[in-house]
C-alpha cells in the first residue's frame, strides 16, 4: 500500500527552517504514510543537502527561482499521490493536523482545505504584534475564516485538482488556488494547525504586504487578469455582499480592536502606496 498523502513543499535558500518542518513529517514519512517532495527552486544555500538528509523526502532542484515553478514540479515528482497539501517550507505542523486536513478531504463536498493558524510572534516589533492581532478583529477574521489566503499550506484531493491545470506565474498562489473553489467547497479544519513565523521588524513587514499587493493586483486588475486566460477564472466574492459583510463586521468592532485596526490599516495602505510608487518607477517585483 503507497503513501495516503503527498506534501509539495516549495523551498528557496530556506536552509535554516526547512529541517524544522521536515523533522514535524518524518513520522509520516517513516511509517510510508505521507510522500514528501521538496523542490528547491533558484537556491543558493544548502536547503537542498538539509532535505536531501532526512530520509525518505525527495528532492528535486530547479534553475529557475519562484514559487509557482517549485509548485509545478512538484506535482510532477508527486505524482498520482492524493489528497495533496502544499506547505511552505517555514512552517512547523504535527502529524495528527496532517492527518486531520487528509481526512477532511475524504468527504463529499470538500475540494480544498486549510488549517488554523498560529503566528509566531515571539521577538517581532510592537507594531508587527498589534498588525497580527487585528486578524482577530470580526472585520477582518470575517473574509479570513471563509478563505485559504495566508495559512503557508493549503490542500486539495484529485477532484479538486482537476479544476486548473499547472499554477500560472503568480505572486499570490494560494489566492489562485483558493479562487477555484466556491465557498462550500472548502473547508478549515479546527482539528489543524500550522505555526507560521512573522516579520520581526516593520520593514520587513511593509516588504511582505508588498508582495501581497503585487498579489492582489496580478490577479484583480483587469489587464493583468486577462493575460493570465484561459489559466484563471477569479470567482470574486460579489462586491455588493461583501460591502454587506463590512459592514456587519465593522459594528462588531470592539474597543480592543481599535489600535490594532489603526496599525493594521496604516501598514495595507502604506503597503499599497509603495507598491505604486514602485509600479511608477518600473521597478521590478523579484518575488514570482
Amino acid at each position: 500500500m503507497g503513501p495516503r498523502v503527498s506534501i509539495v513543499v516549495p523551498a528557496h535558500n530556506e536552509v535554516s527552517r526547512v529541517g524544522g518542518l521536515l523533522d514535524d513529517l518524518s513520522g509520516l514519512v517513516a511509517r510510508g504514510v505521507a510522500s514528501v517532495v521538496v523542490v528547491c527552486n533558484g537556491c543558493t544555500d544548502d536547503t537542498a543537502k538539509v532535505a536531501s538528509s532526512r530520509e525518505g523526502v525527495h528532492v528535486v532542484e530547479i534553475a529557475p527561482r519562484g514559487k509557482s515553478h517549485a509548485l509545478n514540479a512538484g506535482d510532477v515528482e508527486a505524482g498520482d499521490v492524493y489528497p495533496r497539501l502544499y506547505c511552505d517550507a517555514d512552517v512547523r505542523i504535527d502529524e495528527t493536523s496532517v492527518i486531520q486536513l487528509t481526512r477532511a478531504l475524504d468527504g463529499e463536498s470538500a475540494r480544498a482545505v486549510g488549517p488554523r493558524v498560529n503566528h509566531d510572534l515571539a521577538n517581532a516589533h510592537w507594531i508587527v504584534r498589534l498588525f497580527y492581532e487585528a486578524l482577530g478583529a470580526p472585520v477582518v477574521a470575517g473574509w479570513i475564516n471563509r478563505h485559504l489566503v495566508g495559512r503557508g499550506l493549503y490542500g486539495t484531493n484529485r477532484a479538486g485538482r482537476a479544476r486548473f491545470g499547472e499554477f500560472p506565474l503568480l505572486i499570490a498562489d494560494d489566492l489562485f488556488f483558493d479562487a477555484q473553489f466556491d465557498e462550500g467547497e472548502r473547508v478549515i479544519v479546527a482539528a489543524a494547525q500550522v505555526t507560521i513565523p512573522v516579520p520581526l521588524s516593520l520593514r520587513e513587514l511593509l516588504r511582505r504586504e508588498i508582495r501581497v499587493a503585487a498579489g492582489n493586483r496580478d490577479l484583480f486588475v483587469p489587464r493583468a487578469r486577462s493575460e493570465l486566460t484561459p489559466y484563471l477564472e477569479v470567482r470574486a466574492d460579489n462586491w455588493r455582499d461583501r460591502a454587506a459583510n463590512f459592514a456587519r463586521w465593522f459594528r462588531q468592532v470592539r474597543a480592543r480592536d481599535i489600535a490594532p485596526l489603526a496599525v493594521y490599516s496604516a501598514v495595507v495602505g502604506t503597503s499599497r502606496l509603495l507598491l505604486f510608487v514602485r509600479s511608477w518607477r518600473g521597478s521590478s517585483l523579484p518575488w514570482r
